[in-house]
């Protein structure tokens, strides 16, 4: 980096100039540290096949969602922006996840199984992962939310059947 400054005698003329030269390269390196590491993110969050979002960890609000979000519940990305995580969230459900909310104040990643609200209204099973994040210097949470509706579907077959079969057996 180069910074130039006339030097003027008494009557104003310029008779020289001052420079002054700054290696700049670590800072450069940096930025460009920096950027990749932002393409990687875009990159990596964007086009993750499984929803996810990032929402503030105070207000709740969501700040950023990707396309499998949108897809899968149903908002365009706008309406998803406009709300908070309490608004994808069956009314009932709301008490326990706040209390998880205020309880999580560690840091650490964790997971677990919750409803979700579709644009719809259609209530939907989802593993959830979550991980503190700082996005662009707001505390927040990166949720990763992959639907699980079909798993449980399976397992209540799995488990009808074999109160069924159990009755058979015990019958004879």
């Amino acid at each position: 980096q180069l910074s130039v400054s006339p030097i003027t005698d008494r009557a104003g003329n310029v008779v020289g100039a001052s420079a002054i030269a700054r290696d700049i390269t670590g800072k450069k390196r940096s930025e460009l540290v920096l950027r990749q590491s932002e393409e990687q993110y875009r990159l990596l969050f964007e086009g993750n096949p499984v929803a996810m979002y990032v929402h503030d960890r105070r207000t709740l609000r969501i700040l950023a969602v990707n396309k499998a979000a949108i897809e899968q519940y149903g908002y365009t990305g706008q309406e998803f922006l406009a709300k908070t995580i309490l608004e994808i969230r069956p009314e009932e459900d709301i008490p326990h996840l706040l209390q998880d909310v205020v309880a999580n104040t560690d840091g650490l990643q964790r997971r677990g199984i919750w409803r979700n609200r579709k644009k719809d209204g259609s209530i939907f099973d989802v593993e959830i992962v979550c991980h503190p994040l700082d996005f662009h210097g707001i505390d927040s949470i990166l949720v990763a939310a992959h639907d699980i509706t079909e798993r449980k579907r399976a397992e209540d077959a799995v488990r009808q059947a074999e109160e069924k079969y159990r009755g058979i057996f015990e019958n004879a």
